[in-house]
């Protein structure tokens, strides 16, 4: 038989970070309040079974810990009932390469999501250590929510900036941005809203080669 996972403290861990960022106002209300929705425990009523790995995986079991907050203890114990996934729209880029070994995603609301959703995106990003993620952009407004790791982060218009666990950050659609991984993974909770379907493109034009000390 096999094995099966409860996903309702993922699901309420992720509602706590949710909930404390709407006072903040870094993200529109509306945006984190259909992800909150869409994380209600009555989605997560039953077992679910294991779903597809990848290699960055393995971060789970000897790179992140599961007594840092909340979150990272939940997905410690239920990473393997995710479809962890890559971006298609990289296989061919040759400066991708290194970026698709060691990381990967997975959608927990959302149309590729466990619990199907047609109004939001919510799931996990998870990068190894000393790994760039050159200029991308999408469609989609973007809200991350860095949960371990600290890392380099880009956006147009700012400069790099070191963020965090507990740090937000807010992409408007089509935004430019860029990530840089230091010695530790990074798992960074995302929101998305709008265009839910169209996966992100590299711009191909680095950020910039100046990261931050």
């Amino acid at each position: 038989m096999s094995a099966q996972y409860d996903l309702r403290p993922l699901a309420r861990a992720m509602q706590e970070v949710l909930a404390k960022d709407m006072m903040t106002g870094a993200a529109p209300t509306s945006m984190l309040q259909a992800a909150i929705d869409a994380l209600s425990v009555q989605q997560f009523g039953r077992s679910f079974a294991s779903g597809h790995s990848l290699p960055v995986c393995r971060y789970f079991e000897d790179g992140f810990d599961a007594s840092e907050n909340d979150v990272v203890g939940a997905l410690c114990g239920s990473w393997a009932a995710m479809d962890w996934m890559q971006n298609p729209n990289y296989r061919d880029r040759p400066e991708m390469q290194d970026y698709r070994a060691d990381s990967g995603f997975c959608e927990i609301c959302g149309p590729r999501g466990l619990i199907g959703n047609s109004a939001t995106s919510v799931g996990f990003l998870v990068m190894g250590p000393g790994l760039f993620y050159p200029s991308h952009s999408h469609p989609a407004a973007e809200a991350y929510f860095v949960i371990s790791g600290a890392a380099q982060w880009w956006r147009a218009g700012h400069d790099w900036q070191i963020n965090e666990p507990g740090s937000r950050i807010y992409h408007s659609p089509h935004q430019e941005h860029a990530m840089r991984t230091l010695d530790a993974p990074l798992l960074a909770l995302y929101v998305w809203s709008g265009d839910l379907v169209t996966l992100p493109v590299v711009s191909g034009q680095p950020a910039t080669t100046t990261y931050c000390e």
